[in-house]
């Protein structure tokens, strides 16, 4: 027999089982379920309150997959934000995995190609990094998709400076100064930034 304590929020319950967190349920779950605010349950009931939490973490993190490309800590941070337990963010995010939903090399092959026409090859860099994306070679990665793609970084800062300044005065130092802060913001050196300038 287990102990059960469910706190109600809205139309959710923060079930605590044995006085450890378990996860959200929702009014409906606990009504179809039969589980009281507070008592016990029995092995078989502690079964289908933990298969219930999983499943809506596992299907809430399908639903984010299916309209763009994640990776674990993105989904660890959506998931953290619906009050699922580490727990079972861990169990989801590692079926992700097994399933190939989670791939971090797509992750950050999509990445690249995402910002290699806004910001520097080293900001992107360092932004996956921060993500936590596990991938041998990522610099090799960014190589192979910037040669694909056919761009140089003084391409990029050209574009982007016809893009954003096209009708300003280059030469001004005020707009260089904004030009500087603006390129600079995506990572660019500013050896790269003078080099596109003169």
């Amino acid at each position: 027999m287990y102990y059960i304590r469910l706190v109600s929020k809205k139309n959710l319950y923060f079930t605590y089982i044995d006085e450890q967190y378990a996860g959200p349920l929702y009014a409906g779950d606990v009504r179809k379920l039969g589980l009281p605010l507070e008592g016990v349950v029995r092995e078989e009931g502690l079964a289908s309150i933990q298969s219930l939490i999983y499943k809506r973490a596992f299907n809430k993190a399908c639903s984010l997959l299916s309209v763009t490309e994640l990776c674990a800590a993105d989904i660890r941070f959506k998931l953290k934000l619906r009050d699922y337990p580490s727990s079972v963010i861990d169990a989801v995010i590692q079926e992700l995995y097994d399933c190939r939903f989670l791939d971090d090399r797509r992750y950050a092959e999509q990445f690249i190609r995402c910002y290699a026409h806004k910001k520097s090859k080293a900001l992107i860099l360092r932004e996956l990094s921060s993500k936590e994306i596990s991938v041998l070679g990522l610099e090799e990665l960014a190589d192979e998709v910037y040669e694909e793609e056919g761009l140089q970084e003084d391409a990029v800062i050209r574009n982007l400076l016809q893009n954003r300044f096209s009708g300003y005065d280059l030469k001004d130092e005020k707009i260089q100064r904004k030009i500087y802060s603006f390129m600079q913001r995506r990572g660019f050196s500013p050896n790269q930034i003078k080099n596109c300038l003169t």
